[in-house]
């Protein structure tokens, strides 16, 4: 019925009731902006190791993607590797390995990036100085294949470039809502996580952390969180609870960037246990 068909007194309610309803939608809209900019990179004047790292792999994802276009236009994204520089300077400034693996994809992509401006005799003058520098400072390890910033596919002719019968996966998928009690190996359950990491995130930031509980009593408080378990969550040997690191998110614009990220990494968890059995 709409609300101008209501009785006076009805229509009072009416009004009261999407009041509060509103009230409570600004609340969790408050709520979420105070969490976001808090945890978030967003106001941070100094970021920790995590917080460089997602900016420096966001940065050089732009290189990234920039030579392996079609058309590269000539000097493209100075810019970008002037603010992927001063990054890498930051986490040098502050001690952090050059050893690890973000930094090391940095340098491959800076090299890179130099390579194909001499190929087609475009000088880069002092940032290509720069860029040598800090490359030679991170001792670049040797260079293969598999570690260049993109790599060139082609497509099987007869379309059979993974073996597995992604129809017959699905269609064996299903809920399960009783459970035997044994327990599932840890090895296991690190094998799915890895597997899973392997999907896709904004810009390779992987902004996601598993957390395993076991423990009797953590298992009873995370059911009491979730309540689509209910009837028979407490038979779970045992929880994955997947989190988002909202340190590696900055701006307005990426406010609702863990959701997106940490859904699709749920997915592919879901689909790395599946496939595990």
């Amino acid at each position: 019925m709409m609300s101008s068909q209501l009785s006076f007194s009805n229509r009072l309610r009416w009004i009261a009731y999407r009041f509060r309803r509103r009230c409570r939608v600004r609340k969790a809209c408050l709520s979420d902006a105070r969490r976001y900019l808090k945890g978030s990179a967003t106001l941070e004047q100094r970021m920790d190791r995590r917080q460089l790292e997602a900016r420096i792999t966001t940065a050089y994802h732009v290189i990234e993607k920039a030579l392996s276009l079609p058309d590269i236009r000539d000097r493209f994204g100075e810019a970008n590797t002037t603010m992927l520089l001063n990054w890498m300077r930051a986490y040098r400034n502050d001690g952090h390995p050059l050893d690890g693996t973000v930094y090391q994809a940095a340098c491959c992509a800076l090299e890179t990036y130099v390579q194909h401006h001499q190929q087609h005799g475009e000088a880069l003058g002092a940032l290509g100085e720069e860029i040598f520098r800090v490359v030679s400072e991170a001792d670049l390890h040797p260079k293969q294949e598999e570690a260049l910033p993109f790599k060139r596919m082609l497509r099987e002719p007869d379309g059979k470039s993974c073996e597995t019968d992604y129809q017959k996966f699905v269609d064996s998928w299903h809920s399960t809502r009783e459970f035997s009690g044994e327990e599932v190996p840890g090895t296991l359950i690190r094998k799915a996580v890895q597997m899973a990491s392997r999907a896709p995130s904004s810009c390779n930031r992987q902004g996601w952390n598993v957390l395993l509980i076991s423990d009797p009593d953590r298992r009873k408080q995370f059911c009491s969180l979730q309540q689509g378990n209910r009837g028979f969550g407490h038979c779970a040997s045992s929880f994955l609870v997947i989190t988002g690191d909202l340190r590696v998110f900055h701006g307005a614009h990426e406010r609702n960037q863990a959701y997106v990220d940490g859904g699709i990494f749920s997915l592919a968890l879901l689909h790395a246990l599946h496939a595990l059995g």
